[in-house]
């Protein structure tokens, strides 16, 4: 997603553009910034490549620190002979060789003695023979990686939605009312309260529900 898409959310729900919503951008990003900062506690992004290993080299630039490193010897050469700078895997091949990797990680993968530091991850002893690392790393989401529709963009929203009305009510929570030509108009502080407690809710729910069935979300 991107900032103007979640504004535009946002300012949907609480009116716009029927009612004048009081929110800068600025406030708008420091909600976005506290749904993210929520979700990337709540929620780990785990991932996992490939790494192809020559032999007697002991170090590989990684940027991100591991959390586990499977060692695979004596991958397909057909295969994975073709995963070189330049060439682009069919999709055929991509899952031959995606299939392949789980299998063989499964069946005889090992745990090698490995050290990650300042972006690179060091084998001891390194590899004698061709081989394969499958590294496991975990990332943060940012903006761009949340997605309208998926479950984690559905509980980014309530985040979001939730820190803006509490700034709204903030704002509007100033006065009781404000003038208007048929009277003095009361002003919804205190629902904007209820309905960002109720989104909290819902989310402290749902992550409690999705924590159950396995930490992790795969990216």
């Amino acid at each position: 997603m991107t900032f103007e898409e979640v504004k535009d959310i946002v300012l949907s729900e609480l009116g716009y553009p029927k009612v004048e919503v009081e929110l800068t951008d600025e406030q708008i990003n420091r909600c976005i910034s506290f749904a993210l900062s929520r979700i990337n506690s709540d929620f780990v992004k785990k991932n996992k490549v490939a790494l192809l290993l020559t032999p007697g080299q002991q170090s590989y630039p990684f940027p991100y620190e591991p959390f586990r490193v499977t060692y695979i010897p004596n991958p397909p050469e057909d295969i994975f002979s073709l995963f070189s700078e330049g060439n682009f895997l069919s999709i055929a091949y991509y899952a031959r060789l995606k299939a392949w990797t789980e299998m063989a990680e499964r069946a005889y993968g090992t745990d090698p003695d490995w050290e990650w530091e300042d972006g690179v991850l060091y084998l001891n002893p390194p590899p004698t023979s061709s081989s394969v690392c499958a590294v496991e790393y975990v990332t943060p989401y940012s903006l761009g990686e949340i997605e309208q529709g998926t479950e984690i963009g559905e509980l980014f929203l309530l985040l979001v939605g939730a820190k803006a009305r509490r700034i709204l009510r903030t704002i509007r929570g100033k006065f009781s009312g404000v003038p208007s030509p048929g009277g003095t108009v009361q002003l919804d502080a205190d629902v904007l309260l209820q309905e960002a407690q109720e989104a909290e809710e819902e989310y402290k729910r749902r992550v409690e529900e999705r924590k159950f069935y396995g930490f992790f979300t795969t990216g």
